[in-house]
């Protein structure tokens, strides 16, 4: 617990456990700063999560946000290829259908499916998508001059501004202990990665940011998504389709957006399904109530299979209000020097090569922030020391 007396200055503070926030504060701390990360959630990764559900005897895994990797950019690449050689993912290939009609029953010989080629590889990891964020963690969690905090809600960020310095102030508490009093942490550069709209209610008064970014950023929309997981009995007999081999995708269907089977995938033991809806029916229904919106994602997937599903053992509904990045950010990063120095990545933001809306992109927008803000900090110590810089 941070003290209250002479409570320590940080040189990075990064809101958000997620890839963006993950892959910068990993780069920073390989290069000696002293970077403290806080995020809400229980565990690292934000929407690379993987739910376990395991009752005597029985066990099931979903990934129920983010379903797979690709890798276009060199440096996505690279990495993909290390993280391969660590066990920490496999290419997965699945033969994906596509479905371009909206209402039509799957049949993979008509006008209707078609098998997708795999152009580029997928990527996934043997025990879920949350363990690649939780692997990426580590390095923070053995080093000593680094800092990781989970269920700590930042409540808000306030800039302290002086003559000769200005830093950041954040205000958490903690998520599963509200009464927990935890004081503020002061850091030289922040860093936020959650959604931009979630980002930007942080700010007391985000008005006072450099007039252009903070107009980019209002414009950054999101789509939201309602996952539907469904674990089944070791003898379930499920029927998806002739010639399933692991993931159906619907192009046009006003209901249903994506499916996926985690016991194919090689992540659950027993049968386990991940039902996404339709960026159309998630916004629609978001705030419904649970026992609507699984009837009305059960009764359009069994329209559309060859036979109906077996009763699920276990259902779970997950809300993702920020799911996919819909309009995003023209570069790879934002930064507004006023009040003080503000970074803001994510997925939403691009890249020169691309990859915004992507697992990849949230990659590289951290990377892209922390080699921004190394710069920064180099410049800043450098001025200190007295060095004229032309």
């Amino acid at each position: 617990m941070i003290q209250a007396e002479n409570p320590p200055l940080w040189d990075v503070a990064i809101v958000g456990a997620g890839m963006a926030g993950l892959m910068a504060a990993t780069s920073l701390a390989s290069k000696g700063y002293r970077v403290i990360v806080l995020d809400k959630g229980r565990q690292v990764g934000g929407r690379m999560a993987t739910r376990y559900c395991l009752e005597p005897s029985l066990q099931w895994r979903f990934d129920h946000g983010a379903q797979f990797m690709r890798f276009r950019t060199a440096q996505g690449q690279q990495m993909a290829s290390q993280w391969v050689k660590d066990g920490l993912i496999f290419n997965w290939l699945p033969q994906l259908m596509q479905s371009s009609a909206s209402t039509h029953a799957i049949e993979p010989c008509g006008n209707a499916i078609a098998f997708h080629p795999d152009v580029t590889s997928r990527f996934a990891s043997p025990l879920g998508m949350t363990c690649i964020p939780k692997a990426l963690s580590q390095a923070l969690q053995h080093d000593g001059s680094s800092c990781l905090l989970t269920s700590h809600l930042i409540r808000a960020v306030e800039p302290q501004l002086h003559a000769k310095t200005s830093f950041w102030r954040l205000w958490p508490e903690d998520n599963e202990c509200p009464d927990r009093v935890i004081e503020p942490i002061d850091a030289r550069v922040l860093l936020l990665t959650p959604p931009v709209p979630q980002a930007l209610a942080l700010l007391k008064n985000p008005s006072q940011m450099d007039p252009d970014v903070y107009g980019a950023l209002q414009a950054i929309t999101y789509a939201p998504c309602l996952a539907l997981l469904l674990g089944f009995l070791p003898e379930a007999s499920i029927t998806l389709a002739q010639g399933f081999h692991g993931a159906i995708q619907w192009l046009q269907h006003p209901i249903l957006g994506w499916l996926a089977d985690n016991q194919h995938k090689g992540i659950s033991p027993l049968p386990a399904l991940t039902l996404q809806a339709s960026a159309a029916f998630s916004e629609a229904f978001f705030d419904a109530d649970e026992a609507t919106i699984v009837q009305k994602l059960l009764s359009a997937l069994n329209n559309t299979l060859q036979e109906h599903l077996p009763p699920a053992e276990v259902t779970y509904l997950k809300r993702w209000r920020y799911s996919i990045p819909v309009a995003t950010y023209p570069a790879p990063y934002a930064y507004s020097a006023h009040p003080a120095p503000v970074y803001f990545a994510g997925d939403a933001f691009d890249s020169p090569e691309g990859g915004a809306k992507r697992v990849e992109g949230a990659l590289l927008s951290g990377q892209a922030a922390a080699d921004a803000i190394h710069l920064a900090l180099c410049m800043q110590n450098l001025s200190a020391d007295g060095l004229k810089l032309d």
